[in-house]
């Protein structure tokens, strides 16, 4: 599943709480947004998205290709 901080996306989560994470399509469904949003941030570099993605690691990229 993906990794989803709620603290830093309260507007994706829409009031559902954090126990609706948990389930699959609820994760999956809020973390291509956020992780949408670090590419549309990212000028459409994928590398710079991962990185943010990750909370900033810098070798994260290296390991999701």
């Amino acid at each position: 599943m993906m990794q989803v901080v709620p603290r830093h996306h309260p507007e994706k989560l829409g009031g559902i709480g954090r126990a609706a994470l948990m389930a699959p399509e609820v994760n999956i469904t809020i973390g291509t947004r956020v992780l949408a949003e670090y590419l549309e941030d990212g000028k459409g570099r994928i590398d710079a998205a991962l990185v943010k993605y990750s909370g900033n690691a810098r070798a994260y990229p290296v390991k999701v290709r």
